[in-house]
């Protein structure tokens, strides 16, 4: 008999939370073979400490007392919400699981969420790896638009060009004079962002600007403002975690953040790390002089003193400057996500005709 319920994984029980992490495991390995498994502790610690600028409530469906499949309903809770309309759904039901209603289940979960927080848009990623995956053909039954593919690239330490690395940066420091690069620790760079209220405006305002120039697909979604007070918590939030921490690179140009890139990493990984990509951007201004280039191959650099393992990285599909500094540093294509928008209308309609209330 199966059971969905609805957990809060910051206050759960720790029993709980084993069953869901033995859950995500085995989920990994049957769709995500490519990925890498992170540490039982460091998933924990993500569980744990949710980021406070979104919202994430999360259902989990049960077989006695084997979580076998999850569904997570999200949207933002910036200080200021430019998207109110919008939220992202999720589901995933481990394959000897599927065709038995237990997804539809889930979603219908994540339908009433969707209808009591008055949210009428929905975006949903589907994976598209070696792994078959049927959510491609769910969200495009349910009546789900493609508005945008991503590509997750990824570098190992075998395909990388330390003489290349090494000429990129001096190429481009020769050309980039009036620019200032500080190597921070993940620890570092949150601390001055509590510390520093003109360093966290001025970072307020190179996110709210970069984040705004991220490819974001043919959708409706409108641009972000992210505020110093949206900085505070996350820093607050990233301070916090035990098990997690990173690398920041800023580009800076008298005091003005110019360019940023960050990998994290957890440091349960004592050898052979696997770092993953936060952020690379450089403000509109001052893109075509290689700052974006110049941040990554010294990113590239401070991974190969640290004996990483592999870096992981994602881009839009029409990103096409960073897809192109990205392959000739390194990275290999292994999967792709595809973006969808729809909308809860949508998903009510496809519920109705489904009636999947034996479940709930």
């Amino acid at each position: 008999m199966y059971q969905i319920k609805k957990i809060d994984t910051v206050n759960a029980p720790e029993e709980i939370i084993e069953k869901i992490l033995d859950y995500v495991e085995k989920a990994v390995k049957q769709y995500n073979p490519e990925d890498n498994l992170i540490p039982r502790n460091a998933l924990k610690d993500a569980l744990r400490n949710p980021y406070p600028t979104q919202e994430t409530i999360k259902y989990f469906a049960f077989k006695g007392d084997e979580v076998i499949g999850e569904a997570r309903f999200s949207y933002e809770k910036l200080k200021v919400n430019t998207n109110p309309e919008y939220c992202r759904m999720y589901v995933r039901v481990l394959k000897e699981h599927t065709q038995k209603g237990i997804g539809t289940a889930l979603l219908s979960k994540l339908a009433k969420e969707a209808n009591k927080m008055k949210k009428s848009r929905v975006i949903a990623w589907v994976r598209q790896g070696a792994v078959k995956h049927y959510g491609k053909e769910w969200v495009e039954k349910i009546g789900f638009r493609r508005v945008m593919t991503e590509y997750k690239n990824v570098l190992y330490p075998e395909n990388v060009n330390v003489k290349k690395i090494e000429q990129i940066i001096n190429e481009k420091k020769e050309k980039n004079k009036d620019f200032s690069f500080q190597v921070l620790t993940e620890e570092e760079y949150y601390q001055r962002i509590l510390d520093d209220e003109d360093f966290r405006k001025e970072a307020a305002d190179f996110f709210t600007e970069t984040s705004n120039l991220i490819p974001r697909g043919d959708t409706q979604e409108n641009d972000y403002l992210i505020t110093p007070e949206d900085m505070i918590k996350n820093a607050q939030r990233d301070l916090k975690t035990k098990t997690w921490s990173g690398i920041i690179i800023l580009a800076l140009k008298d005091n003005k953040l110019i360019g940023f890139s960050e990998t994290y990493f957890s440091i349960l990984e004592k050898q052979k790390p696997v770092f993953y990509t936060g952020k690379t951007a450089v403000r509109k201004e001052f893109q075509g002089r290689g700052i974006a280039s110049l941040l990554k191959a010294l990113m590239i650099k401070e991974l190969v003193k640290r004996n990483f393992s592999r870096l992981e990285t994602e881009n839009a599909s029409t990103n096409k400057v960073m897809l192109h500094i990205n392959y000739k540093l390194g990275f290999k294509k292994i999967y792709e996500f595809l973006k969808y928008e729809g909308t809860v209308e949508q998903v009510n309609a496809y519920l109705n005709k489904k009636k999947s209330s034996h479940f709930l």
